[in-house]
């Protein structure tokens, strides 16, 4: 039998980083009770922390070369649960995250359909400068998440994942995907929209990576029809790519969606910028025009300023920008800037 206090000891070790005295410690209590498999598992763990891959997966080998399909079964879950274990706690300091990575990837080998740690697994390579991007297909993580297998997937793990992707994408396809796939997944689809939109934004804006932004908002769009700010985006992003026949239709839809005159006037807006933008929708942009102004003077009449969020006033402003270029009415067209 061991004395536990030398188990305590070698798992001390193991927390402080010395890896090689625990591996040690292990080595002993298996040369006591050779039956215990878990002393293999952490034996293994401790080789592989020190770099020594190819021995600790033999070890963990020769501790299944005699357990029947079932036994090697409950074996593997107990070693991927401390292989896990160990490496939520690497993951947690910044100057082990590469040890945590190589944790994971040998879970994956052990088990090549665990989600939870393909997702960590992404969001470590991320971190690493490692992530190319091919990862999402090459790790069957989009076909495991299309085939409808998963009951339930962790939507804040999901959540993390991609916005850390969506940092600085490598790739456009796979992460397009792996957003439509996700989505499917996702119990509260408003909520987790809201909370990528602002990498959406900058992902097209800033990062100017507008067709992986586009596509990606279009597939939120699905996926939450209601959201007019989707729209909103969609809509400037289609024009501004020379789509503008997208731009119009989808200008439209947000004009039929807004709910208030404030989104109303602002939709009405990227409508008219469409028209404009393609260049051979005259009679539209006049009569587009001709409403703005109807509906600007509705607003001025109902809706005081200080009930107005500073973003819609901001949008408001820029509302009025196309009234020069078609309207030779300085007298009128003041009238309406001033109000």
């Amino acid at each position: 039998m061991i004395d536990s206090s030398l188990l305590q000891q070698a798992r001390q070790l193991g927390s402080e980083g010395k890896y090689q005295q625990a591996a040690y410690l292990y080595e002993q209590a298996i040369e006591v009770q050779p039956e215990v498999k878990t002393y293999y598992w952490y034996l293994g763990l401790m080789l592989l922390l020190q770099g020594r891959e190819e021995e600790a997966t033999t070890t963990w080998l020769f501790a299944t070369l005699e357990g029947t399909p079932k036994q090697i079964e409950e074996w593997t879950r107990e070693l991927v649960e401390i292989l896990d274990r160990e490496a939520k706690l690497l993951a947690n300091n910044e100057n082990s995250q590469a040890l945590a990575w190589l944790v994971r990837g040998h879970i994956r080998e052990l088990q090549p359909t665990n989600l939870d740690n393909l997702l960590s697994l992404i969001t470590l390579s991320v971190n690493l400068d490692k992530f190319s991007g091919q990862e999402l297909i090459e790790w069957g993580i989009v076909e495991l998440l299309r085939d409808g297998s998963l009951e339930k997937v962790d939507n804040k793990k999901l959540l993390n994942t991609l916005r850390s992707i969506l940092k600085n994408p490598p790739v456009v396809d796979p992460i397009i995907d792996f957003t439509q796939a996700s989505l499917a997944y996702v119990e509260n689809p408003s909520s987790f929209i809201n909370k990528i939109l602002p990498d959406l934004i900058e992902l097209a804006y800033s990062l100017r990576q507008t067709y992986l932004a586009t596509a990606l908002l279009e597939i939120c769009h699905q996926a939450d029809p209601s959201k007019t700010e989707i729209l909103r985006h969609l809509a400037s992003l289609y024009q501004t790519g020379v789509n503008y026949i997208r731009g119009i239709e989808v200008a439209q839809e947000c004009y039929e969606s807004s709910q208030n005159l404030p989104d109303k006037i602002f939709a009405n807006h990227l409508r008219l910028r469409g028209f404009l933008s393609a260049g051979t929708y005259w009679t539209e942009a006049y009569h587009a025009l001709e409403e703005q102004a109807l509906l600007l003077w509705d607003l001025v009449n109902n809706y005081p300023s200080a009930e107005l969020p500073h973003a819609t006033i901001a949008r408001l402003t820029s509302s009025v920008y196309f009234f020069p270029y078609l309207k030779d009415l300085p007298t009128e067209n003041r009238k309406i800037f001033n109000s």
